[in-house]
Order: structure tokens, then C-alpha cells, then sequence
């Protein structure tokens, strides 16, 4: 998450920390990495803090790090790490159930924003807890929560657009394309330099509609704002199937692939491709690239569905070892697919 001020105070007010007057100049500077976009900076600040004085403050705002560049997986593991020594955190507790929204564990991530809400105020935790939501498909709870974060203003203009975008994909899973498309703009018009919001608004309102070349416009601005922009890539590569231009199409998604390798949704689209021009082995083959890649645990079952019936005799299974691992001693259950854009 974005850390607050209020974070830091807590943080701070911890007497682990308060003794040592280096933590707090390296975790000011952290703070700041992050602020400002320089993730893996702060990444590395976390690190050399972590060998020199392995304080769970440093766990957290690892955590946040990992979170931002979406590795979710390590993001876990530092959250909880951060939580063993300060158990009281809602910051920790925040990362952590980021982290698992990330890694399509809603049940844990909600229970665990409701915590932090129960303990703080938070848009953040509303706004996260309103994706974790919107991944289970319950449209009319995460707009619930969206308008409680948005209730009082949102100071933080990206934060306003996000709400607004995750607004508009809200609106479109009720099949309400006036209120989606007042929101996408609403968005844009805030944070015109924002590429998810026209990625969203040209897979969830003009694809999903069938209006692709409206759709591969929002993907071309989204491409030009964020040239490694692999959903982008791979969305407007589909589009342009749907408009016959196969060979455009195929080299989109491989672009896709090439800034995101574990992109399931891009070996699907290759997979159709490669079904529907009569190659079957090609086909199954980036159908189980797809289930490797949690397809299943993202976005439902249709890849497994398509492996089932056109790859009979092959052993194309989901991997148990490449699931993402349980959240804290629960089992592991799939949970609904999520809705943003692939």
C-alpha cells in the first residue's frame, strides 16, 4: 500500500525503533523511495537495512515493495515476517492482505482489510478490499466499499482514479455501460497519464462490447504511456484477432509475453489462436503454459475446460507445486475469478 503518515507514527512509536536513530533516518528515506515511484531502490535500501539490523520494520516496507512490482509471493513472506514482531501493525496487516489479493486469495485479504479497518480508518484498505470483492464477483459490495473510501474526498488523485476506474468495472459487471463509461472518463480525466485506466476502459467497456477498434485505441494510449505494458499488449492483440488481423494479433501477444512471461491470459489467447487455425498440439501446448501460470486461480476455469475437451490423452493438469502457497495455516481454496482486465 501507499504508506500513511499515521503508519509511520505507529511504526515509529514502537521502542525497538526508537532506539535506534539510524533505523529511523533509513526508514525516512525508504518512505521517500517509495513515494516516488523508485521501487527497486527502496527494495534494495530494505535489504542492506535488513543485513545490518534485521528490525520487522524493514519486513514491512519490503513487503510494500514487493507488493508494488507484484511479487506477491515474497510480499507474503516479509508481511508475515514483519507481523512476527509487530503484531500490532496495521501496515503489516495491510501488505499482507495485498499480497493475497495478488495472489487470488481473497477470503484471507478480505478478512484481513476488515481487520485493518476495524482498527483504523483507511480509503486504502476500502479501495483493496473493494478489488478483493470485485475478484469474487460481488459487484454490489465492492461498490459498497468504493463509496465508503470516496465518501469523505479522496485527497490522493490517484487513488481518486483508481476508485473511479474500479468504479467502472464495477458498473460494467451489472451491465451498466452509461454509469462504466462516466467513470472511465471521470478517471482519465484525472490521471490522463494513467495506463491501466484506458487498458480497463478498452477491455471491460469496448471489447467486451464488441467495439474493437475503439478498444485497441485506449490500448494503443496505454502502450504509449507504458511501452512494457503486457495486459496492453495482449488485449490489443486479441482485438485484432477479433478483426481478422491474425498476424498482428499473434505478435502482440508474443509481445505480451515477452514483458510478462507469466501472463496466463496471453498463452489463452495463443492457445484459441492456435485452436481455431487447426493446430491442436500448438494449442494445448500454451493451454498448459496458461494453467501453469495460475489461469485456473485467476480467471476461472475455461482454460481447463478447452484442455478437457480438445487435449484428451495429454496429461495437462494444473501443477499443484506452482499454486500460490496457502495464506498463513489455511488451506488453500480457488476462489472466484477476478475482473480486471487480463
Amino acid at each position: 500500500m501507499r504508506s500513511s503518515l499515521l503508519f509511520a507514527v505507529l511504526i515509529l512509536a514502537h521502542p525497538t525503533f526508537a532506539q535506534s536513530k539510524a533505523a529511523v533516518k533509513m526508514e525516512t528515506s525508504v518512505r521517500s523511495l517509495l513515494a516516488k515511484g523508485k521501487i527497486y531502490k527502496a527494495r534494495t535500501k530494505c535489504d542492506a537495512a535488513l543485513v545490518r539490523e534485521p528490525l520487522p520494520l524493514f519486513y514491512v516496507l519490503r513487503a510494500d515493495a514487493n507488493n508494488r512490482i507484484g511479487d506477491h509471493a515474497k510480499a507474503v513472506e516479509d508481511a508475515r515476517t514483519g507481523l512476527k514482531g509487530l503484531p500490532a501493525s496495521s501496515e503489516a496487516l495491510m501488505q499482507l492482505a495485498i499480497a493475497e489479493q495478488g495472489l487470488g486469495l481473497a477470503d484471507s485479504a478480505i478478512a484481513h482489510f476488515q481487520h485493518v479497518l476495524g482498527q483504523m480508518p483507511s480509503t486504502e484498505a476500502h479501495y483493496y478490499l473493494a478489488l478483493a470483492y470485485q475478484s469474487k464477483h460481488d459487484g454490489p459490495q465492492a461498490l459498497s466499499e468504493l463509496n465508503s473510501a470516496g465518501a469523505g474526498g479522496v485527497e490522493n488523485v490517484q487513488l481518486g482514479a483508481r476508485i473511479l476506474r474500479v468504479k467502472g468495472e464495477c458498473h460494467m459487471m451489472a451491465n451498466d455501460t452509461l454509469a462504466a463509461k462516466a467513470d472511465f472518463d471521470q478517471a482519465i480525466a484525472l490521471t490522463p497519464d494513467d495506463p491501466v485506466i484506458f487498458n480497463s476502459r478498452g477491455w471491460l467497456l469496448y471489447a467486451a462490447t464488441g467495439q474493437y477498434a475503439k478498444a485497441v485505441a485506449d490500448f494503443d494510449r496505454a502502450i504509449k504511456i507504458n511501452p512494457n505494458y503486457s495486459y496492453a499488449f495482449n488485449n490489443r492483440g486479441w482485438c485484432r484477432y477479433k478483426m481478422g488481423q491474425k498476424e498482428k494479433a499473434i505478435a502482440d501477444i508474443e509481445r505480451a509475453l515477452k514483458r510478462k512471461a507469466s501472463n496466463p491470459f496471453a498463452y489463452r489467447n495463443l492457445g484459441i489462436i492456435a485452436l481455431e487455425s487447426g493446430d491442436k498440439p500448438q494449442a494445448c501446448v500454451h493451454f498448459r503454459s496458461a494453467l501453469e501460470n495460475n489461469f485456473t486461480q485467476l480467471f476461472g476455469a475455461e482454460v481447463q475446460g478447452l484442455v478437457d475437451t480438445h487435449c484428451a490423452g495429454l496429461e495437462i493438469k494444473q501443477d499443484p507445486a506452482k499454486m500460490p502457497n496457502a495464506p498463513l495455516d489455511k488451506p488453500l481454496t480457488v476462489p472466484t475469478p477476478r475482473t480486471n482486465a487480463p
